[in-house]
């Protein structure tokens, strides 16, 4: 019987039996080597070109991975330089609120550096509770939901200890359904607060000055036209008194003629106060301008009403002159128990009415 392996040479050569002479074997086993030595070089060829193709292959990959990697890290570095250019302040916290990142613009506003912060309740730190439940554990509580929580008009605590009006969204992170963190955004609206309070003094000073204009119109006498300018003034700067004295034809002195007081206070109407040794009143009519006292139990401008203003219980008095074509006819006293800084705009806004 032929071995299966000859069967199988013998197939290839296209004959079924063994060669019957020795010089038919010598031309048979020739032919195999022949065979075996074009089996080893096609081996050889594809070996080579399975080389090569894993050669190109993982060049290919690096080339793939070098070109991610460049715009990751371009991607990334875009990313860095919006956020630390962003006009708000923007904060990275983990999934218990505590600091990863600031950007600068962040730092400073609250007036800390990124490593001071790291690691912190940063809405523990900044947004102290007065509740038993702390900052953190109540926003997170929400936020784990996956419900975003934002505020207009919130404060936040600088390192100095000053307050920052502010207004701020505070996003969740979530990684395939897992809370993972939060993102904090927070903008200063400082400026926005005081344009803010700017619009509703100017609106307050206009009805203000619209009531006591309909009160000078609809009515003859001075006096209840005087009395309601002294109620609205003193309302309006939050006062416990306020009077208008005229001068008398002599202008030696001022009565009383008007006044407005809360309950408690000593009664002024019907008093004579004298021009001569008075400095204060002087330069009010002298000058034609308003005259704040800073402290009247004390100031030397007029030590003859020291014990009036003890017994009163006043400190600061505001003095304006009230003028009819340019010519003074009396003052009108504003009178605070406190220390009182009388600014600019209300001086002029007490003169205007």
């Amino acid at each position: 019987m032929t071995h299966h392996l000859l069967q199988q040479q013998l197939a290839n050569l296209k004959t079924a039996e063994a060669p019957p002479t020795a010089e038919e074997w010598a031309e048979f086993l020739t032919a195999v080597d022949q065979a075996y030595t074009e089996a080893d070089h096609a081996q050889e060829q594809w070996k080579n070109a399975y080389d090569a193709l894993r050669d190109e292959m993982e060049g290919s990959v690096e080339n793939l991975r070098r070109s991610s990697a460049h715009i990751i890290t371009r991607e990334r570095d875009k990313l860095q330089a919006i956020i630390r250019a962003l006009g708000d302040g923007l904060c990275a916290l983990n999934e218990n609120g505590c600091l990863l990142f600031i950007n600068p613009e962040g730092e400073r506003l609250l007036g800390w550096e990124e490593i001071d912060l790291l690691g912190q309740l940063f809405l523990d730190w900044v947004m102290p509770s007065s509740d038993e439940e702390d900052t953190t554990e109540r926003l997170f509580k929400k936020i784990r939901s996956g419900e975003p929580h934002a505020e207009l008009d919130a404060i936040f605590i600088q390192r100095n200890g000053r307050y920052l009006p502010v207004s701020y969204t505070l996003d969740p992170i979530f990684n395939e359904g897992k809370f993972t963190g939060a993102v904090l955004v927070f903008r200063d609206i400082s400026a926005y607060k005081l344009a803010q309070e700017e619009r509703e003094q100017q609106l307050r000073e206009t009805l203000l000055l619209n009531r006591v204009i309909a009160a000078a119109t609809s009515s003859l006498d001075l006096n209840n036209v005087l009395k309601t300018i002294c109620e609205e003034l003193a309302q309006f700067f939050g006062l416990p008194q306020a009077a208008f004295g005229l001068l008398n034809d002599s202008r030696d002195h001022l009565t009383i003629v008007a006044e407005y007081l809360t309950e408690g206070r000593i009664p002024a109407l019907g008093a004579v106060i004298p021009i001569e040794n008075n400095p204060a009143t002087q330069d009010v009519i002298r000058t034609k301008a308003p005259l704040v006292i800073p402290d009247a139990q004390t100031d030397p401008r007029q030590p003859e009403l020291h014990d009036l203003s003890r017994r009163r219980g006043t400190r600061t008095i505001l003095i304006v002159p009230l003028l009819v074509r340019d010519e003074v006819l009396g003052t009108l006293g504003l009178n605070s128990t406190t220390h009182r800084n009388f600014t600019p705009n209300e001086i002029e806004l007490a003169q205007n009415v």
